[in-house]
């Protein structure tokens, strides 16, 4: 009687709650798994009610395992400890849905990666985790557990075990890091029923190498996690990404937020496994105890006012208290006076990231390894007020090696802004050390701290681009966490906003870093370039070599990127033996190039006092001696050091010129500058073609959705319509079959072409739209608004021409992505590649033609062919499907074909197949073939697909995913599939196609 009144008054407790409907919500999946325990201990003896509650708790359940496999990199979005509450009812009602329902769960994108998530979190040593969001050192619930069951159900090869021992045997005893027994022993049933003991413990492959784990869901990248404690194991994390994870993003509202921090484009360092930049943990929402930018004077400031951090500070649940008077969640006054149009179509635009509870959110620019060396960055200017008029908060990070780490602030204001002062802090919340100010006196050195940790000396400094080294200030607080306080220290460092734009560099270094001491004059670091488009940022080693570092502040302009690196790149590293490593681009297109050492400046000075000294002495040895065969001798040997005097001062000259020059002021531009003519030639044009047919080929505007390197274009769109090429283009390989039914060219439905540009001959057609892609759609916009105006059914055809001019006019350097999926473009893509080399980078989407006759001939639910199968009957299908094969072979053929010409590219295969299985892999392909960076925006848009079977185009709408594996081709007779491997047997071999049991 005391579990069924318990239940009842749960049920009616939690019914109609805010909560309830957030899947994720710790309150939501504690409150079901509750109901739901209670329902099957009631069920013998109140069936009725108890099957009432267990439907009711597991509806909720599965809702929340369907909205976690949207989030398929396996991640939870309030962090490791308070997600332990989300994932032990998971994985609970994960085993109870098995047992009790037949439901299977374990097959799901998020369990399947969900062991990543622990591994990419623990810190070298394997005793504490890294403190993103509410966190305490370690975890709460768990995580043996939730291991142990994952491989039982999921992993099944021991790695879930060896990782559990390794927590099990590494758990700190006593001290700050002891796990609190109200936690600890709450999963210990769970782990001992779930324990496989047949699964012996054993590593992922790999695990004692470092290696980058990136979350693009979360917006987190790791590095280092999982790793033995070692002198070399070193860890660093970075976040920047949308509140409440990237579904809000996509306008999913769903997310729970309030477990999250202000915390965007936050980073920690930890040399060795040792934590010298840190979180602060579980406490208030506030800016300053994470590792990220406040700036003042702000008008809209409430908790430190005259500082202001990111949106959602200021309580104890994030976004709480809300930023509205009126009491609702969003941005403080969000119809206020100080708010422009520039800020109001920053929220309310097409390409607004407003976040969960609109708290906007950071965007996680890249995350590279390139060898030993990492790049990561993000941009969170989305993460603070509109009211501040800012155009970017920009910070990037590169660990040079395990010792060392080079983070760079990037800040623009708009015209108008109020701020005058930013501030930076760094945390570290360890008791037994201190740190200890290094102050400078102008011009004599650069500001820093040290921190020694068991006579293991820790250091910091930092450098402006205008060559100023402000002093910080230490702090210490304490602030309410949990059931306690928790005390933390770290650097507040505060500079002036005196330009547009405004940089500052920190070079932070482990007890094993060979550099300059703090206390010289340049530090071991210095700005050598700071311009429009990035900086360039010079590490003295200890031998005097110099280290270089470039980074693009342009993130989102692959020219500017260009123009600064050389490569479209993110940054690069060139190290003392003048060897150039390029971040974001694959290591078949990362060419590392020699540029010699690097003439250290003091050098070069030495040298050129020398050459003045030589020429003083030979001037004075000109006046003693008279012989004629020595004087002439003198003046050969003063010439030539003339000579070297002369090269050596421009030499000097020019490794000075950009530091002169950093002080001259710059101006940020409006929009992205235009291309350079070598850039059409450098950077890639990507053109899609498919298969006649290829249904489904819509689903590789994935590969370019959310990429501002690229203008997702399919054609034809409205009266954008391409001239037909000679021959005719019309002549499709359906009408090269003389038995061919003329009802199948309707199958394409090509019509005479109406283009706008209909007079203009097909080179120079493609030619205007390469050059000037933004005029012709506008003129092909406003002609279909006037023919189309008042049809409904073309409005979404509009809205997603607007959408492309809307992106070019934000992103006019954007490459095109040209995608010719609704036609057999595929024959003349030796035509394209003609007139568009040499950018042309062609790629070609197949299908296996058994998968391909099926869904022709088979699929009922397949709209677009009702018109090729109306003329078909059994015994029709046994004569045209020989047809429909040479079909497939021709296109296969006419698009492969061209690959034998040295004269143009090579075309990639894009197996439809792949892409709906592997779309991470193929993505990884493509984006090396095509020499550009691969965006975390498209990973995380990618497993949203992936984890969801549906991607929302921009302009087909809905696409429903199926896996081919699903469509049985084997409904084909067996001459039909005997001919079709007859006919096109050797061209599916070649794109890696299983041919009668032979790949």
């Amino acid at each position: 009687m005391k579990v069924l009144l318990a239940v009842s008054e749960l049920h009616q407790a939690t019914e109609g709650r805010v909560w309830l409907n957030r899947p994720t919500d710790v309150r939501t999946v504690s409150a079901m798994m509750a109901v739901l325990l209670g329902s099957l201990v009631l069920e013998p003896n109140e069936p009725s009610a108890a099957k009432m509650w267990h439907e009711f708790a597991a509806s909720h359940l599965d809702n929340t395992m369907r909205y976690l496999n949207l989030a398929a990199d396996g991640s939870l979005n309030e962090g490791i400890s308070f997600g332990s509450y989300v994932s032990r009812a998971v994985t609970q009602h994960v085993y109870l849905a098995r047992r009790h329902r037949g439901v299977d769960h374990t097959h799901g994108t998020w369990l399947a990666r969900h062991f990543r998530f622990y591994l990419a979190t623990v810190l070298p040593g394997y005793q504490r985790t890294v403190g993103i969001g509410d966190s305490s050192p370690g975890w709460l619930y768990g995580p043996e557990s939730q291991l142990v069951f994952l491989d039982a159900f999921v992993l099944r090869n021991g790695s879930g075990n060896w990782l559990a021992q390794h927590i099990r045997q590494q758990r700190a005893r006593d001290g700050p890091l002891e796990h609190s027994r109200a936690w600890r022993w709450a999963t210990l049933l769970t782990e001992y029923l779930w324990y496989d003991a047949s699964l012996e413990p054993k590593p992922p492959e790999g695990y004692d190498q470092p290696r980058l784990y990136v979350f693009p869901s979360w917006g987190v990248a790791t590095f280092g996690g999982g790793l033995p404690l070692r002198e070399d194991s070193t860890f660093v994390s970075f976040k920047s990404g949308t509140v409440g994870g990237r579904l809000a993003a996509y306008g999913d509202e769903q997310a729970c937020p309030d477990h999250e921090h202000p915390d965007q484009n936050s980073f920690t360092f930890a040399p060795g496994g040792r934590p010298f930049i840190s979180e602060a943990l579980y406490g208030p929402k506030e800016s300053h105890l994470n590792n990220v930018l406040v700036f003042a004077p702000s008008p809209t400031s409430r908790c430190n006012q005259p500082w202001e951090g990111q949106l959602g500070e200021c309580g104890m649940l994030m976004g709480l208290p809300g930023y509205n008077d009126d009491g609702k969640d969003g941005y403080a006054g969000e119809n206020s006076e100080h708010f422009g149009e520039d800020q109001k179509e920053r929220l309310n635009g097409p390409n607004s990231n407003r976040g969960s509870g609109n708290l906007g959110g950071g965007e996680l620019i890249a995350a590279v390894q390139q060898g030993d060396a990492v790049f990561a960055s993000g941009e969170a200017v989305a993460a603070y007020s509109p009211v501040m008029r800012l155009r970017s908060v920009y910070r990037a990070i590169v660990l040079l090696d395990s010792q060392r780490l080079l983070v760079l602030d990037h800040v623009e204001r708009l015209t108008g802004s109020p701020l005058t002062r930013a501030s930076a802090f760094f945390h570290n919340l360890d008791y037994d050390v201190r740190m200890v100010l290094q102050m400078s006196k102008p011009g004599a050195g650069l500001s820093g701290i040290l921190m020694d940790d068991w006579d293991a000396l820790y250091t910091m400094s930092w450098l402006s681009d205008d060559g100023d080294s402000p002093t910080a200030h230490l702090q210490e607080v304490e602030q309410k966490a949990e059931l306690k306080t928790r005390w933390t220290q770290f650097v507040n460092l505060t500079w002036y906003l005196e330009k547009p734009v405004s940089r500052m560099a920190y070079l932070i270094q482990g007890p094993s870093a060979a550099v300059h001491s703090i206390g010289t004059r340049e530090g071991g670091l210095r700005f050598i370039e700071s311009s429009q488009n990035g900086v360039r940022l010079a590490i003295t080693e200890a031998n005097g070599y110099e280290s270089v570092v470039s980074i693009a502040t342009c993130f989102h302009d692959p020219a500017a990127r260009l123009a600064l690196l050389g490569r479209p790149a993110f940054a690069t590293f060139t190290d003392v033996r003048g060897v150039t490593t390029f971040f974001g681009l694959f290591d078949a297109d990362n060419e590392r190039s020699s540029h010699g050492r690097r003439l250290p400046h003091d050098l070069g000075l030495l040298v050129l006092g020398l050459a003045s000294i030589s020429g003083v002495t030979v001037a004075a040895a000109l006046k003693q001696r008279e012989s004629g065969a020595v004087v002439q001798r003198t003046r050969t040997t003063f010439a030539a050091l003339s000579f070297l005097w002369l090269l050596e001062l421009l030499l000097v000259q020019s490794l000075y010129l950009h530091s002169s020059c950093r002080d001259q002021p710059w101006n940020a531009p409006d929009r992205q500058e235009p291309l350079s003519p070598s850039s059409y030639e450098i950077l890639p044009t990507a053109v899609l073609v498919a298969l006649p047919g290829s249904f489904g080929a819509e689903t590789a505007e994935v590969l370019f959705a959310d990429n501002t390197d690229f203008t997702y274009l399919p054609l034809p769109i409205g009266h954008l319509r391409p001239p037909f090429p000679e021959p005719p283009f019309h002549e499709l390989p359906f009408r090269e079959l003389p038995s061919f039914p003329e009802s199948y060219t309707e199958f394409e439905g090509i019509t005479p072409n109406k283009s706008y540009y209909h007079h203009i001959d097909a080179a120079t057609w493609f030619h205007l739209l390469l050059h000037r892609p933004r005029d012709m759609l506008l003129r092909a916009l406003r002609a279909s608004r006037s023919m189309w105006r008042g049809s409904t059914g073309i409005r979404s055809k509009l809205r997603s021409l607007m959408a492309i001019v809307s992106h070019m006019e934000a992103y006019p350097n954007a490459r095109l992505a040209l995608s010719f999926t609704s036609k057999a473009w595929s024959k003349q893509l030796p035509f394209l590649q003609t007139i568009l080399n040499p950018s042309i980078k062609p790629l070609v989407l197949v299908r296996d033609p058994r998968m391909w006759l099926c869904e022709l001939l088979c699929n009922e639910s397949s709209l677009s062919t009702k018109s090729l199968r109306k003329p078909l009957n059994s015994s029709a299908l046994s004569v045209y499907h020989v047809e429909l094969a040479q079909v497939w072979l021709a296109a296969a053929s006419s698009a492969l074909g061209s690959s034998n010409d040295p004269g143009n590219g090579r075309p990639q295969v894009v197996r439809l197949e792949d892409l709906v299985s592997h779309p991470v892999r193929v993505a990884e392909s493509v984006y090396r073939f095509l020499g550009l960076p691969l965006p975390p925006a498209v990973l995380a848009r990618l497993g949203h697909m992936m984890g969801g079977g549906v991607f929302q185009s921009t302009h087909y709408g809905r696409v429903m995913l199926r896996n081919d594996r699903a469509l049985d081709w084997h409904r084909l007779p067996a001459h039909v599939v005997r001919d079709v491997e007859t006919i096109c047997g050797q061209m599916m071999e070649k794109l890696g196609y299983t041919v009668g049991g032979r790949v």
